[in-house]
């Protein structure tokens, strides 16, 4: 399986072994990482999770995939989803992060909007996400995508607003 996604603009795809040293320069980032629980990641840390990233495609077949620039190949960030637990429940849940030079271009929207029309082609169940109260610029992404408020939560300590989408009336299987 070699998932990749394309958008105008840009190509969604796994991680792959030689994007590991671009992944741990971003997760390393105190700007990158601004609305994680966990800050900035260490380099140890920030390995970790890119294993985790990777592992996410091999067991599920869907991860938070790497966002490159169709035209050059630059690695912005990541967009997609992953097995997550928040309120005791196992969800599915979409998330993004881009580099702070690539922002507020239009990027998230567009990585969502490729991602999700995928996921949904390919996995017949609901989407979760979250964000801080105060990342209005990812909260109004959320709502471009479709995504619905649905509590106040927390998530590693940290209080995040859960936002919900359901599957698209045309890509769910309906009786004939």
């Amino acid at each position: 399986m070699n998932t990749t996604i394309l958008s105008e603009r840009l190509i969604l795809r796994p991680f792959l072994p030689e994007d590991e040293a671009a992944v741990i320069r971003l997760l390393t980032n105190s700007d990158f990482m601004v609305y994680s629980p966990s800050g900035a990641l260490t380099e140890k840390s920030a390995r970790i999770r890119f294993n985790e990233l990777r592992e996410s495609y091999r067991q599920f077949g869907f991860c938070k995939f790497a966002v490159l620039l169709r035209d050059s190949e630059v690695l912005l960030g990541y967009c997609g989803a992953e097995q997550c637990e928040i309120d005791g429940a196992l969800q599915v849940e979409r998330g993004f992060r881009l580099h702070s030079e690539y922002r507020g271009q239009g990027y998230a929207t567009e990585a969502g909007r490729a991602f999700l029309e995928w996921y949904h082609n390919n996995y017949q169940k609901p989407v979760i996400a979250f964000t801080e109260p105060s990342n209005k610029s990812s909260i109004r992404v959320l709502e471009k995508l479709g995504f619905a408020e649905l509590k106040k939560s927390s998530f590693m300590q940290m209080p995040v607003m859960v936002f919900h989408r359901a599957i698209p009336e045309d890509q769910t299987d309906s009786p004939d």
